[in-house]
Formats: C-alpha cells, sequence, structure tokens
C-alpha cells in the first residue's frame, strides 16, 4: 500500500530542472583530470604506509614495556596487584597496537594494488587529424 502510494505520487509530482541550470549535452574532455585520482591514491597509499610504521613503533614500545611490566609482576612473586593490573593494560595496548598495525598494512597494500592496476589500465590514445592547407592536429593523452 506504501509503495504505491509513493509511486503515485512521483507519477504525479511535475518533476524538473531547476530554472537556472539548462541542459546540455556538450561535454569539455579537455576539463577531466584523471591525475587527481592518481594523486588521491598515491597520497593515501603513502598515509597508510606512515601510519602502519608509526604503529609498529608504538607496538615495539609498548611490547617493551609489557614485557617489563611482567617482569616487575614476577620479582614482586606474583602478590602486586597494581603490577598485575599495569601488566594487562600494557598487554591489552600492544594487541590492539598489533591489530592496528596489520590493518593498517593491508589497507595499504590494498590502496597499493589498486593504484597499480589502475596505472596499467590506463591506455594512451594519439589522433592525429590532417587539415586542408597541411596543418595537422596531434592529439595524445590517457584514458
Amino acid at each position: 500500500m506504501i509503495f504505491k502510494s509513493f509511486v503515485s505520487l512521483l507519477a504525479s509530482s511535475d518533476i524538473s530542472a531547476p530554472p537556472d541550470i539548462s541542459a546540455s549535452s556538450d561535454v569539455n574532455i579537455s576539463s577531466i583530470d584523471s591525475s587527481q585520482d592518481k594523486r588521491h591514491l598515491k597520497g593515501m597509499f603513502w598515509a597508510l604506509t606512515a601510519l602502519a610504521v608509526s604503529s609498529c613503533v608504538a607496538t615495539g614500545v609498548f611490547g617493551g614495556l609489557t614485557m617489563d611490566a611482567n617482569k616487575e609482576y614476577e620479582k614482586s612473586g606474583f602478590q602486586d596487584a597494581d603490577l598485575k593490573d599495569k601488566a594487562d593494560l600494557n598487554r591489552s595496548t600492544t594487541n590492539v597496537l598489533i591489530a592496528s598495525t596489520a590493518a593498517l598494512a593491508v589497507a595499504a597494500a590494498i590502496v597499493g594494488i589498486v593504484e597499480i592496476r589502475q596505472k596499467k589500465k590506463r591506455q594512451k590514445l594519439s589522433l592525429s587529424l590532417a587539415a586542408p592547407r597541411g596543418l595537422t592536429f596531434n592529439l595524445k593523452g590517457e584514458f
């Protein structure tokens, strides 16, 4: 029932472009620039790689802190609750950082693979047009 009323509402409504927008089928191909997409993927790849490396460094730091906290807890004879909580917190933080490092590395690899495939898919177009009186037009580009 709701679907039928929605369809009838759409069928009865007058849908048209706003008056200040004119419909045109002219496309200016020179304004289409794929280099922005390429730069965007390269930037994203390097940003993800930098985040993965920094997360890896943080994992090493917290891994070392976890080992120190575990040694202190062992030296206390496994009796100090504060040292146990500190060791558990550092262990949890290290585990989260390991997971985030792996996720960032996988994301960087995926973006890198997509960038490589897009680079291979781009084809070069070369077109020469001869005009009267010896004029030639050479068009070169990638798509």
